[in-house]
């Protein structure tokens, strides 16, 4: 029962990430870095941000950040299902007791294959890894338990799976200036468009399940239909926002990103399906051959070119700025909901130290949702007037990483300014 269980989870973890894809630089604030990206980060986050006073080059694959984690699981529970050669009931409850509704495990990364920025353009390239799987509690209690009540019903909405790979090639341009008068500053605008040549992508198109236990045995009905496509073409475009208020060191602004965005799979696309069938199945026949009892079926035909709609996500942000620090808030949105993307709302905050200037010190909290865990992060930088660079680490679920943490992020970046 441990190994199916395992089994469980290394499907969600190879066939799957999250929808929420972030720069390197970026994670040491745990994402509330909307109005803080400058230069060529600032296609990726609010374009309106490019101007003349901030040129740079992004060092390629040194910009990264990539994290894997789930919603349940410990470092420290996960070490006691791996070591021991069956679980006890206390193990069993202890799985179950750690799980919500469903096992979500998530990861993901952005690697920046290149970029750099020239007065108010900027010309991006980067890698994108998603994925992200779901398995529901009452799944695993049947695994782990057996069954405790007479039927169970499993549906795609708590038993589902999503990857998604691609490349952008994203140009962007900001500082565009609407005036509101003389004594207002005026609002920075700006926009990035996107082509995308998707490498790979795979979900969950149908899951059915059933589990029933009556006079006339047990019987179980599961069926799994997986579409994937490899070789796409795709456009996104990304509006942004800027305004400094009259408050001095406040500014505010949003930003639309994956505005018709989409990638269309075209140079192969495939659908894998899998009926597993057992029909009236006795106690005492449970002893016997396994394959004399289920019936098994495996199909894999060529597909249908289809498209995936990348999520229309909404940001918007705070950004105090003082002299020897500056406080963030960000809020995020999907405006529609996909399968890379729940569309529930999240809010990010950042603090960052400028004592000493030459190393500021980085701070990010996310409290999370029901579909994205809370995190915390911590980065150290260097910033000189030509290079900028640092590390970072990311903790989910847990206040600093260990063996109660639930996920793990790194993210790296150097810029060299121009």
């Amino acid at each position: 029962m441990k190994k199916l269980l395992l089994l469980c989870a290394a499907f969600m973890l190879l066939a799957s990430v999250s929808a929420y894809s972030s720069t390197g630089r970026s994670m040491l604030y745990s994402d509330s870095f909307m109005l803080r990206a400058r230069g060529a980060e600032a296609n990726y986050w609010n374009p309106a941000l490019l101007n003349r006073s901030y040129n740079d080059v992004l060092f390629p694959v040194l910009n990264l950040g990539i994290y894997i984690a789930n919603n349940s699981l410990d470092l420290d529970l996960y070490n006691t299902i791996v070591e021991k050669d069956t679980l006890s009931e206390a193990d069993k409850d202890k799985i179950l007791d750690a799980i919500d509704e469903k096992l979500g495990v998530y990861a993901g990364s952005q690697i920046v294959l290149f970029g750099f920025s020239k007065g108010r353009s900027a010309v991006t390239g980067s890698l994108h890894l998603d994925a992200q799987g779901n398995l529901s509690e009452q799944y695993l209690e049947l695994l782990l338990r057996g069954n405790t009540e007479d039927s169970y019903v499993f549906s795609k909405k708590q038993n589902n799976a999503s990857a998604l790979s691609y490349v952008d090639i994203t140009y962007g341009m900001g500082d565009i200036r609407i005036p509101l008068g003389k004594k207002l500053n005026p609002i920075q605008t700006g926009f990035a468009l996107s082509i995308l040549t998707g490498v790979g992508s795979g979900h969950t198109e149908n899951y059915e399940g059933r589990f029933s236990s009556t006079y006339d045995g047990l019987s179980l009905k599961q069926d799994i239909l997986l579409r994937a496509g490899l070789g796409g073409f795709g456009l996104k475009g990304t509006l942004g926002a800027a305004w400094q208020t009259p408050l001095p060191g406040l500014s505010t602004g949003f930003a639309l990103d994956n505005i018709l965005g989409f990638i269309n799979w075209q140079a192969r696309c495939m659908d894998f399906s899998y009926r597993l069938e057992a029909d009236s199945v006795y106690v005492e026949n449970l002893g016997e051959d396994l394959d004399a009892l289920l019936t098994d079926e495996s199909e894999e035909i060529e597909g249908k070119p289809f498209t995936t709609k990348l999520p229309l996500e909404f940001r918007g942000a705070l950004l105090y700025d003082f002299p020897y620090a500056s406080l963030s808030v960000d809020y995020f949105t999907g405006l529609t909901k996909t399968e890379y993307s729940p569309g529930t709302g999240r809010v990010a905050f950042a603090l960052e130290s400028k004592v000493p200037a030459v190393m500021p010190l980085f701070l990010g909290f996310t409290p999370g949702n029901s579909d994205y865990p809370w995190r915390v992060s911590y980065g150290i930088g260097l910033r000189t007037r030509k290079v900028e660079c640092g590390l970072g680490v990311q903790s989910f679920k847990s206040l600093l990483p260990g063996y109660k943490t639930k996920g793990l992020a790194f993210a790296s970046y150097f810029t060299i300014r121009t």
